[in-house]
């Protein structure tokens, strides 16, 4: 046992239940995480508990999975889906079983950061987009499903595992080493400039740890009066839920959030909004 995780973990457990008890109006699922927090212990609990504080997380406690190294590529990979998932060199294997179980958890069906759903989901023939793909998990649960997928990843140390990851789809997957945004520069790009001269997309599923909502703005000729459904994250900041959801619904958009809350422990303004609504699903 970590002690001195726990005693960190359990100090913000602490706030957080501080904090609402100042809260006279609080809808149901806020008042089911507060029962599951005070529920947990010093000896119980763990980051993914506190971040998905809800009882599905639990059954994550005893995951396991095997880890496998291929020798040509020199890198170590999962099974995720009955299909390889790479990551980088530079990942051992304990950082990478720590790494597959948080993605694990957070496309668990009943986690708040889930992007689709039975009512939610790329359907065959599908044009979609992936931003903020990091190590593609998401990409490699709708391979066999879409036409095309552009993949856009920024940081660099993910291009080589997602090269071996989607090499057996490379007629149909196209990995793209930029930031998306609002603005066309030699890092960024916007969907708009990207796309003009393709066909528009049918799903786009975007999480960049923030940057969400210049995403979209950089995507108004692609969003704009096309049938499209969007999958967009709202916990990295602790107003993204509010400002999301109004650039949405400006723009014809039929919004339904997830289900449950997060906390978002890396966010340095965690005290403004403890409680956060993971994922907004959107369609028009």
């Amino acid at each position: 046992m970590d002690l001195k995780r726990n005693r960190k973990l359990n100090q913000i457990r602490k706030k957080i239940l501080d904090y609402y008890q100042q809260v006279e109006v609080m809808d149901d699922e806020i008042k089911d995480a507060l029962n599951f927090l005070k529920r947990l212990n010093f000896f119980t609990i763990s980051t993914t508990n506190l971040v998905f504080p809800n009882d599905f997380s639990l059954k994550y406690k005893k995951f396991s999975f095997k880890i496998y190294y291929a020798d040509d590529l020199k890198m170590h990979y999962v099974y995720h889906q009955n299909k390889k998932l790479f990551f980088p060199k530079s990942m051992t294997p304990k950082h990478i079983r720590k790494y597959y179980l948080s993605i694990c958890v957070e496309q668990d069906a009943h986690s708040p950061h889930c992007y689709l759903d039975n009512n939610f989901h790329v359907n065959d023939g599908d044009v979609c987009l992936d931003i903020g793909a990091a190590e593609g998990n998401f990409s490699l649960g709708i391979v066999d499903k879409a036409s095309k997928i552009y993949l856009f990843e920024a940081e660099k140390r993910w291009l080589e595992p997602l090269e071996a990851t989607f090499d057996p789809w490379r007629n149909k997957v196209e990995i793209i080493n930029k930031y998306v945004s609002n603005k066309d520069t030699n890092e960024y790009v916007r969907l708009d400039t990207f796309l003009k001269s393709e066909r528009a997309a049918d799903f786009i599923k975007i999480d960049t740890e923030g940057a969400e909502e210049e995403v979209l703005q950089g995507a108004l000729d692609l969003i704009t009066g096309k049938k499209i459904k969007i999958a967009v994250t709202t916990y990295h900041n602790y107003d993204d839920e509010r400002r999301l959801t109004e650039f949405l619904k400006r723009h014809n958009f039929n919004i339904q959030t997830t289900n449950g809350y997060m906390i978002f422990l890396s966010d340095p303004n965690l005290s403004r909004k403890y409680l956060r609504r993971g994922l907004i699903r959107a369609q028009n």
